[in-house]
């Protein structure tokens, strides 16, 4: 029995560390994003998009992190077009506005140790297209941008820094690793995002 005790005692105090390594939260910012072009010089301008969304976070010691989310985000972007009349030409603006289900994978690496809440990271944004729409100058234009194709992937490398009460804030670029429309070759988004955040530690 007292074996059977100590071996009952040691399991809940790993247990119990365990459990103390996972947080929890959730987390809302801004997303920049641009199309980038197969031509050189013909990128698109970045335009502004609401993302937010949860985090679940587990440390597996005092340098290193694994981060998982699951995020709303939107991956806009604008362009100046020029559009043919009788008579002449017409610039306007191109505005699209496509809503992504996002699944960022991070290893996130402490430098100064996990005490000092700055970290670097790194990892894969598997994203799936949900709707997009288009407007050129007030006109609804979406058949300019054609269909997209159902998984977007990205490459994410940035920095956070996680604050003593919980709070953390962290800037990212997403280097776009897929082709965006179907048939497209090179036409890939690329986005540069900014959030603020707050863990819960189980």
């Amino acid at each position: 029995m007292k074996k059977l005790g100590l071996c009952l005692m040691l399991c809940f105090l790993f247990l119990g560390d365990l459990a103390a390594q996972w947080s929890v939260g959730g987390k809302v910012g801004v997303d920049w994003s641009k199309m980038t072009y197969p031509i050189d010089g013909m990128d698109t301008h970045f335009k502004a998009g609401a993302t937010l969304g949860a985090v679940a976070n587990y440390q597996l010691n005092d340098w290193l992190d694994l981060q998982g989310e699951l995020l709303y985000s939107q991956h806009n972007y604008k362009d100046d077009l020029v559009v043919d009349l009788e008579g002449g030409s017409l610039s306007e603006m191109l505005k699209v506005k496509a809503h992504y289900i996002d699944v960022p994978l991070l290893v996130k690496f402490y430098p100064l140790k996990h005490d000092s809440g700055f970290n670097l990271e790194a990892g894969l944004q598997p994203g799936i297209f949900l709707a997009q729409s288009a407007k050129l100058g007030k006109e609804n234009f979406s058949e300019y941008v054609g269909d997209r194709n159902p998984v977007n992937c990205a490459l994410l490398v940035g920095a956070s820094f996680q604050a003593p009460k919980n709070w953390f804030i962290d800037l990212r670029y997403a280097f776009g690793l897929t082709n965006v429309p179907k048939g497209g070759d090179g036409f890939k988004i690329q986005s540069l995002q900014l959030s603020l955040g707050y863990f819960f530690w189980l």
